[in-house]
């Protein structure tokens, strides 16, 4: 394993059983469908009556990084459905 990529996520871990990745699967749809449940209704709170189009959110958490100063790894937004997402600079 690459050291970087040791570093941050530890040791190879055993595979999943077919078994496993079908219930993790099965939850990951439940899930996916709750959330669009509650994206539709969004649709009560805006003033359109349709439901929210997007969410903009910062790439980070400042306007500019200075050159060999950038020690932030992270990301403000996290995608948690199947969905496209877009950075435009």
């Amino acid at each position: 394993m690459v050291s970087q990529i040791s570093a941050t996520y530890g040791k190879l871990k055993t595979e999943y059983t077919a078994s496993e990745i079908a219930a993790v699967n099965v939850d990951k749809r439940q899930h996916q469908k709750e959330y669009m449940e509650f994206w539709n209704c969004t649709a009560s709170f805006t003033g359109t009556g349709r439901p929210v189009d997007a969410i903009i959110a910062p790439l980070a958490p400042f306007a500019a990084a200075r050159p060999d100063m950038y020690d932030y790894y992270g990301t403000s937004f996290v995608r948690e459905e199947e969905t496209d997402c877009y950075a435009v600079g």
